[in-house]
């Protein structure tokens, strides 16, 4: 004894599908040889009518997938382009260097372990820690929009990154910033004079 019935899900793009399923209830007749009677073929088959009820009652979440790759290009064009030039610049340099890393793999399949890998590796090839810490905050910026935006079911934890080095500062005394202001002719004296009058960065 079977019956037939539709299941609906979604499928890895996201799609909601529809698919019959056959189920096997019981035999016809039982084990003592007796018909299986109708009640009890409902019996059997109402735990499948139940499932299905549930569905259509609680739908499942959309669920959408992308490369890192393709999702960086969303985030780029959806939520840095928001940020200022100089922001903008720094962090496409950032997602250079990550898409070489990620480039197609899927986004729900970088886990905790990748980020960690590539900051250990990072930090074995001399990056400073200050480079470090500012790319973990790209990832995690991007893993929230990917979280809002349901490419992605959870944002990845902070991993363990390297300590930030305090370095003694730079600068040219009174003296020295006079000095090289003496040593440039021309239109460029007057240029570098404003620097060293406003303290301007060098950025």
């Amino acid at each position: 004894m079977d019956r037939r019935i539709s299941e609906y899900a979604l499928d890895s793009h996201g799609v909601e599908r529809r698919k019959r399923v056959r189920i096997v209830l019981s035999p016809v007749r039982k084990d003592d040889g007796t018909t299986m009677r109708k009640n009890e073929a409902k019996n059997l088959l109402q735990p499948y009518i139940n499932r299905v009820n549930e569905r259509s009652t609680f739908p499942a979440r959309e669920r959408k997938a992308a490369t890192f790759e393709a999702f960086a290009m969303i985030w780029e064009n959806d939520y840095l382009i928001l940020s200022k030039p100089s922001t903008q610049s720094s962090v496409r340099t950032q997602l250079r260097a990550l898409k070489a890393e990620f480039g197609t793999k899927d986004m729900r399949q970088i886990d905790a372990g990748d980020i960690q890998r590539l900051i250990a590796r990072l930090t074995r090839d001399g990056r400073e820690p200050k480079t470090i810490r500012n790319l973990w905050g790209t990832i995690s910026l991007i893993w929230q929009a990917a979280l809002a935006q349901k490419y992605v079911d959870s944002t990845l934890p902070k991993p363990k990154l390297p300590k930030a080095v305090k370095k003694a500062p730079r600068f040219f005394r009174l003296e020295d910033a006079a000095r090289i202001i003496a040593s440039v002719q021309g239109e460029q004296r007057c240029l570098y004079w404003l620097f060293a009058e406003t303290g301007i960065r060098a950025g």
